[in-house]
C-alpha cells in the first residue's frame, strides 16, 4: 500500500476513533445523571409525599437539563475534530500521492525517491468556510438537548405514577434506569455515529469541491463500504463507485452526493459508517473497485456472502445482462424499431399530460403499418382495447404491437399475459413503466393459461415472502419485482418470449435484490414446469 493510500486510510481510522471517544463521553455523562437521579429518589422519603413531587422534579430536570448541555458540548468538540479529519482526507492523500496536472502550482517538497511531488492544497486555497460546520454544531447541540427533554417528560411521568400510586419508587427507579441506559442511550449514540460521521463527509466534499476548482483535474472521489458486519446491502454493492466530484452516488438507487449526505433519506445516512476517497486514476491503489470480502465476513454475514455471488457473476462483471445460459439466465433486453420508440414516446407523454393514475394504450400494425394512438379508460391498474383494434388482433394474420404503460413500472399483470395469449394478432407487447423501464412479452409454443399463471405466481409468492420474513429481502423489493419474478419463471419454462431494460435507477435495486428473488423465480419455474408436466 503506497503511504498516500495509508495517510487516507489512518485518516479515516482517527475520524472514526472520534466518534467512538465521543461516544464514550457521552455514556459516561448518561452513567453521572442516571448515578444523581437515583441518589435523589433514594433520598425521599418512603411514602414519596405529593407535597415535595415539584421539588423532586425541578431537581431531576436540572440534571437532566445538565446531561443536555454537557453532551451538546462535546458533541460540538467531536464535530470541529470530525470536520478538521474530513479535511485531512483529501490533503494528505494529495500531497503524498503522485502529482496531478496541478502539482506545478505547489511550492512544497518532493516526495521520496524523485518521484513527482504531490499537490499541497495548503496556501493553494483557502480554509473551508466553517459557516457550514457552525450550522452543523447548532443542530447536533439542539438534537442532543431534544434527548433530554424526552428524557424529562418521561422521567416526570414515572413520578407522577408513583404519587397517584400506580407505581411504587422501585419500580420508578427501574424504569428511569431502563430508559436512561436503553432507549435514550441508543438514541445519543446514533446521534454522534450519523451526525458526527455527516461533518466528516461534508468536509471532505467541501475540500474535494474546493481542489477541483483551484485546478487539480482528474481529482474523483471513490464509495467505500464500512466494513462493518452486519451492514446495509445496498451500501456494500455500492463499494468502489467512482464519481467525478461533483457528481452523486447511486446507492439503493437513491442519488447521495456522500455518505451522510443531509439531502438524502434517513434509511441510506443513519448509522452510516461508510466514506469516500479522493480518487485520481493514475493512483496506484491496493482496491481499484469494491474492497473483498474477508473471510471472517462471508463467513459471519448472509447477506455478504450473497453480494459476494453477485459479484461473481459474468453478467455483472461485465456491466450487461448476461446471455440466456451463461450463469443466471436473464432476460435480454427489448429491441424496439423507431415507430416503436416513437409509440412509446407518445404513450409517456399521454400519460404525464393528463396527470391520471389509469394506463394508456397505443398500437401499430406491422402489415400495413396502421396506427392507433393512445388511448386511456382512466382507470388504475386497467386499459381496455379499442373496438376497431379489438377486431384486428382477433385474426391471426396481423402483426401488432401492442405499447402500454404502467404508472408503479412493474412488470406484465396476469390481465396483460391473458390479453397477449387470447388475440392471436398480437405480435409483442410492451409496458413502459414512469420510472424509464421497459418490459417485453410474446408468446411462444408453450401453452400458457391463467391457472398456470396462478400456480407460478402463488410459487414466487411464497419464496419472496420466506425471503422477506429471514430478513434477506425488503418487503418493497418483494413488491417491485413480484410480477417480475413470475414472468421470468414463466419464461425459464419456456411458455413465455419476455425481456426487461431496467432504469439505471431500478437496476441498481435489481442488482441489490437479485440474489434473493432469483430463488422465488427458481421456484416459479418448477411450479410451471411440474404444471406444465402434469398435463393440466
Amino acid at each position: 500500500m503506497e503511504p498516500f493510500e495509508q495517510n487516507a486510510h489512518a485518516v479515516w481510522n482517527e475520524a472514526v476513533a472520534i466518534q467512538v471517544d465521543t461516544a464514550g463521553e457521552i455514556v459516561r455523562q448518561l452513567k453521572l445523571t442516571l448515578e444523581r437521579i437515583d441518589a435523589l429518589t433514594a433520598a425521599q422519603p418512603t411514602d414519596w409525599q405529593q407535597w415535595y413531587l415539584p421539588q423532586l422534579r425541578r431537581e431531576v430536570e436540572q440534571a437532566i437539563v445538565q446531561f443536555g448541555e454537557k453532551s451538546g458540548d462535546v458533541m460540538a468538540a467531536g464535530a470541529e475534530a470530525s470536520w478538521a479529519k474530513g479535511v485531512e482526507l483529501v490533503d494528505q492523500p494529495l500531497a503524498e500521492g503522485p502529482g496531478g496536472s496541478a502539482a506545478n502550482l505547489n511550492n512544497g517538497a518532493g516526495r521520496a525517491g524523485g518521484s513527482k511531488p504531490g499537490i499541497r492544497l495548503e496556501g493553494m486555497v483557502p480554509r473551508l468556510d466553517r459557516g457550514q460546520l457552525l450550522a452543523m454544531q447548532h443542530f447536533m447541540t439542539s438534537k442532543m438537548k431534544d434527548v433530554s427533554t424526552v428524557v424529562a417528560n418521561r422521567v416526570n411521568q414515572e413520578l407522577g405514577l408513583v404519587v397517584t400510586g400506580l407505581n411504587t419508587p422501585a419500580e420508578a427507579t427501574t424504569a428511569i434506569q431502563g430508559l436512561l441506559g436503553g432507549a435514550v442511550r441508543r438514541r445519543a449514540l446514533t446521534i454522534v455515529r450519523t451526525e458526527l460521521g455527516r461533518a466528516f463527509s461534508t468536509a471532505t466534499q467541501g475540500r474535494m469541491e474546493q481542489a477541483r476548482k483551484a485546478g487539480v483535474s482528474g481529482l474523483k472521489k471513490q464509495w467505500r463500504r464500512s466494513g462493518k458486519l452486519h451492514s446495509r446491502r445496498t451500501h456494500d454493492l455500492a463499494d468502489g463507485q467512482i464519481r467525478e466530484v461533483d457528481e452523486p452516488f447511486l446507492v439503493g438507487g437513491e442519488k447521495i452526493m456522500f455518505p451522510r449526505d443531509p439531502k438524502a433519506s434517513p434509511k441510506n445516512t443513519v448509522n452510516c459508517g461508510c466514506t469516500q476517497l479522493p480518487y485520481m486514476d493514475h493512483w496506484q491503489v491496493t482496491h481499484k473497485g469494491e474492497k473483498p470480502f474477508t473471510d471472517d465476513e462471508l463467513a459471519g454475514s448472509r447477506a455478504k456472502r450473497d453480494i459476494q455471488q453477485i459479484r461473481d457473476m459474468p453478467a455483472l462483471a461485465s456491466g450487461g445482462g448476461a446471455e440466456k445460459g451463461s450463469g443466471w439466465q436473464t432476460a435480454p433486453r427489448p429491441v424496439m424499431a423507431p415507430e416503436d420508440l416513437a409509440l412509446r414516446t407518445q404513450v409517456l407523454a399521454a400519460a404525464s399530460a393528463d396527470g391520471s393514475a389509469g394506463e394508456h394504450l397505443a398500437a401499430r400494425n406491422l402489415v400495413d403499418g396502421r396506427e392507433w394512438p393512445p388511448v386511456t379508460s382512466g382507470m388504475r391498474y386497467r386499459v381496455t382495447l379499442p373496438a376497431d383494434l379489438k377486431l384486428v388482433v382477433e385474426k391471426a394474420d396481423a402483426q401488432v404491437h401492442i405499447h402500454h404503460d404502467h404508472p408503479d413500472s412493474t412488470s406484465f399483470s396476469s390481465a396483460d399475459m391473458g390479453v397477449l395469449h387470447d388475440f392471436p394478432g398480437i405480435a409483442t407487447s410492451y409496458v413502459h413503466g414512469h420510472d424509464g423501464t421497459v418490459f417485453s412479452a410474446a408468446r411462444t409454443e408453450g401453452r400458457y393459461t391463467k391457472a398456470l399463471d396462478t400456480e407460478v405466481a402463488e410459487a414466487v409468492k411464497q419464496s419472496l415472502a420466506s425471503a422477506v420474513k429471514a430478513g434477506r429481502l425488503w418487503s418493497r423489493e418483494a413488491s417491485e419485482f413480484r410480477r417480475h419474478a413470475i414472468n421470468e419463471a414463466m419464461a425459464r419454462a419456456g411458455v413465455l418470449d419476455y425481456n426487461v431494460q431496467w432504469s439505471p435507477d431500478v437496476e441498481v435495486r435489481w442488482n441489490s435484490a437479485r440474489i434473493v428473488i432469483e430463488g422465488a423465480i427458481d421456484a416459479g419455474k418448477q411450479a410451471a414446469q411440474e404444471w406444465i408436466g402434469g398435463g393440466r
